[in-house]
């Protein structure tokens, strides 16, 4: 059953950072993400898919990952307490990084390709974004054609794909292989 030890979350499958009716009692963080210069449809699948609030138990855990397509993460508590390990991706193999504790009202960037794990001290409230800057499209293109399969199940766009595909130049891409 949800919410016993052992489980990672009590509650997942609420996002609101997509609803319409609460579009106006929160703002994204200033920082370039190019999720948002898709058209306003598509900008609403994206956060459906890259943005999540969480309500999670005391040691409820994401384990060691680094994000989907090479994108960053902002990772928001509203109240709890989370322990964060944070490895280089050059040295994933070695001693964490950094070593952070969050608790509410602390946000922390995570960026592209960084491995991190994070276990909550107490029950938590949390908001976690992904993201896409300039400078990391091509990061970005090359995971999504690598598991192309995987892009195109995550978005599940009805009729919208070859307009995020185009977007960041991925449907050129995935032609030559």
């Amino acid at each position: 059953m949800a919410g016993q030890r052992g489980h990672s979350f009590y509650a997942t499958y609420f996002q609101p950072l997509a609803s319409e009716k609460l579009a106006g009692d929160w703002q994204l963080p200033g920082y370039e993400n190019l999720f948002l210069d898709l058209p306003s449809e598509v900008v609403t699948q994206y956060l459906r898919r890259f943005g999540w609030l969480l309500l999670s138990p005391r040691d409820g855990k994401a384990s060691r990952h680094t994000d989907l397509f090479a994108t960053y993460a902002w990772l928001a508590v509203i109240w709890g307490r989370k322990h964060i390990l944070v490895w280089s991706p050059q040295d994933a193999d070695s001693a964490p990084l950094m070593e952070c504790w969050l608790e509410a009202g602390d946000l922390l960037y995570i960026p592209p390709l960084y491995p991190h794990q994070i276990v909550n001290v107490e029950p938590t409230l949390s908001v976690t974004l992904n993201g896409i800057r300039r400078h990391q499209v091509p990061q970005l293109r090359a995971a999504a054609v690598a598991d192309y399969a995987g892009w195109r199940r995550h978005w599940q766009l009805a009729g919208q794909q070859s307009l995020v595909d185009s977007h960041f130049g991925i449907a050129a891409e995935t032609e030559l292989h």
